[in-house]
C-alpha cells in the first residue's frame, strides 16, 4: 500500500503531498480547507467541515500545505499599541498644526499642558503598556502556516516559497512615528 502511494504521489508531481495532509485549495469561486484523504492520477479527495469533496487538479487555481502553526503576537502588539497610539499622535498633531501656536503664550501653555502632555502620555502607554497586552493576547491565537506547493498541470511553479515554521530566524521588529513641527 505505502508502495502503491509513493508511486501514485511522485507520478501526480504533487511534490511530497500525502494522505493525511493538512491543505488549502483555492478553485475559482471558493477555497476549501481540510485533510487529504486520497491522492490520484486526476486529482485528490478532500475532508473538510461540510464532507468529503473531489477536486481534480485542473480545476484548482492554488493549493497550499500546512506546515505548521504560528502565533499573532507581532500582530497582536500592532494592534493594541495603535489603540492609543494614534489617538496620542493626533492630540499632539492638533497643537503643532495650529498655525497660531506661538503667536499667544497663554494658547502655547494651555496647548502643551491639555494636548500635547496627554498626547505624549497615550503614545506612551500604548507603545508600554497596550501594546504588550495585545501581543500576549496575539501569542495564544494560533494560525496554520502555509506553504504553496505547484498544482499538478499547471506550468509555473509558486513563484515564491514561504519556509517552514521551524527555519523561521527571530526577526527584528522596529517601530517608530514622526512628529512635524513648524
Amino acid at each position: 500500500m505505502a508502495m502503491a502511494l509513493s508511486t501514485i504521489l511522485s507520478g501526480s508531481g504533487l511534490e511530497a503531498q500525502a494522505v493525511g495532509d493538512r491543505v488549502r485549495a483555492s478553485l475559482a469561486d471558493r477555497t476549501v480547507i481540510g485533510e487529504v484523504t486520497a491522492v490520484s492520477e486526476q486529482g485528490f479527495h478532500l475532508d473538510h467541515k461540510d464532507g468529503e469533496v473531489s477536486l481534480p487538479f485542473a480545476d484548482l487555481v492554488k493549493l497550499e500545505r500546512s506546515v505548521g502553526r504560528k502565533s499573532a503576537w507581532l500582530e497582536g502588539y500592532v494592534v493594541g499599541a495603535t489603540i492609543l497610539v494614534y489617538p496620542g499622535i493626533q492630540l499632539i498633531n492638533t497643537c503643532l498644526g495650529d498655525p497660531t501656536m506661538g503667536d499667544d503664550a497663554f494658547l502655547t501653555i494651555f496647548c502643551m499642558i491639555f494636548l500635547i502632555a496627554p498626547g505624549i502620555a497615550l503614545v506612551a502607554a500604548g507603545v508600554v503598556i497596550t501594546g504588550p497586552i495585545g501581543a500576549i493576547v496575539g501569542a495564544f491565537l494560533r494560525t496554520d502556516a502555509w506553504e504553496q506547493i505547484t498544482v499538478p498541470g499547471h506550468p509555473v511553479p509558486p513563484a515564491l516559497r514561504s519556509p517552514p515554521v521551524q527555519s523561521f530566524e527571530r526577526q527584528r521588529l522596529e517601530m517608530g512615528f514622526r512628529i512635524p513641527i513648524r
